[in-house]
């Protein structure tokens, strides 16, 4: 018969995840891998108990944006050799993301996208309990000629956006549409004309919620946002210069925005674009930025999403520049963290990813308190899982 492990853990701080006060100086009692209860520390820690009273507990972090596939390089030679690689190639480096993954502590990814639907049948492959969970869009749907083709197929000469979803239904929970192009780095603010018209999004977005599935939006400028918003999808992926109407009607119908912070500060790093260039996407980021204070004013749903595997956005460590970003935009530490694991997670529907009586004791540990945080996250100490022997602290990999 399986004997019952009891264990105490004083932590010095613990975030929940749900956006609430950080606590200090707190004990979790655990049973069976799960919080009992969590308790102030003075006067409760009696007999054996595991000391964290030096560290920071907060709940495993979740990547809602990212492209596996990618190695986030920043040799556009080597990018534009990864974008002709073949299927037998590129999953070597989805496994390799998804070690860099682990070893920050993120256990959940949303992929966005490869044309070749890898990141789906990995997802498959590996099944609900591996050490990251995937949440996969297979591959996404974009114009013909239009952005997205290293991302997404594209429908037939002649057919509608939703024929095409329901000919090459691939069984994955989200559908990917490229409602517009990219960001400029040439003209401040330029938008593109929309990629498909409410009423083709909206078709392709009722036949996907038939199914039990979400639909996610790459969509930039304010029309294609407006589109994409009435067409009633579920995630708003990026988002630049969509404007403050867009905003509150985000706001008021509950769709999720993931803003995607991180590649407008790795392109102004990235060596191969020009000084203007590279001007161009600071402007575009501190705009993005504002945009995003707003948003949290307004109240949208702002979820963490870095687009790990674009150039200089690497999977794992990205969610800590992310959420370093968020917190720049006016989103306090505890909002930050809830943006990055039980918002994240209720948006791809997975149980868990905070701290409360109930939950299974799955956090990760930094020594540091939350002054320091998120720069010491990639400092990770430990990672505590509940399918561990013996509940113990497991050091992540690197």
């Amino acid at each position: 018969m399986h004997k019952e492990i009891q264990q105490a853990i004083h932590a010095g701080w613990l975030i929940d995840g749900l956006g609430g006060a950080i606590q200090r100086d707190v004990l979790l009692r655990l049973d069976c891998g799960k919080i009992v209860e969590i308790v102030p520390a003075a006067g409760n820690c009696h007999g054996p108990c595991i000391d964290l009273s030096r560290a920071t507990i907060l709940p495993p972090l979740i990547d809602v944006h990212v492209h596996l596939w990618l190695s986030a390089s920043s040799d556009p030679a080597y990018r534009a050799k990864q974008c002709q690689a073949t299927p037998e190639e590129i999953l070597p480096q989805i496994r390799r993301n998804l070690d860099y993954c682990l070893a920050h502590g993120v256990l959940a990814v949303r992929d966005l996208g490869d044309r070749h639907g890898l990141a789906w049948a990995e997802a498959n492959r590996l099944g609900d309990d591996a050490p990251v969970r995937i949440i996969a869009a297979g591959a996404g749907w974009h114009q013909d000629g239009r952005y997205g083709a290293l991302f997404a197929r594209a429908p037939r000469v002649g057919e509608s956006l939703a024929a095409a979803c329901r000919r090459f239904a691939d069984g994955a929970p989200w559908l990917k549409i490229f409602a517009s192009g990219a960001n400029s780095l040439e003209v401040f603010g330029q938008a593109t004309k929309p990629q498909f018209s409410e009423e083709e999004m909206r078709a392709a977005v009722d036949w996907a919620h038939s199914l039990g599935k979400k639909a996610a939006t790459h969509a930039n400028g304010e029309e294609a946002v407006r589109l994409a918003l009435a067409a009633g999808c579920d995630s708003i992926e990026h988002g630049y210069f969509m404007g403050e109407d867009n905003l509150r009607r985000m706001a008021a119908s509950g769709a999720v925005w993931v803003p995607t912070l991180v590649p407008m500060r790795a392109l102004a790093d990235y060596p191969g674009l020009t000084a203007g260039e590279r001007a161009m996407a600071r402007k575009n980021l501190a705009h993005q930025i504002g945009q995003v204070k707003l948003g949290r004013d307004l109240g949208v749903n702002i979820v963490c999403g870095s687009d790990a595997g674009c150039a200089g956005v690497i999977c794992g460590d990205a969610v800590r520049e992310e959420l370093a970003l968020l917190m720049k935009a006016g989103l306090t530490l505890a909002e930050a963290v809830r943006s990055a694991t039980s918002a994240a997670a209720a948006l791809l529907g997975l149980p868990g990813f905070a701290l409360r009586p109930g939950e299974d004791a799955d956090f990760l540990v930094v020594r540091a308190s939350p002054a320091q945080l998120p720069r010491k996250l990639f400092f990770l100490d430990a990672i505590y899982r509940k399918g561990e022997p013996d509940g113990r602290f497991q050091p992540p990999r690197r």
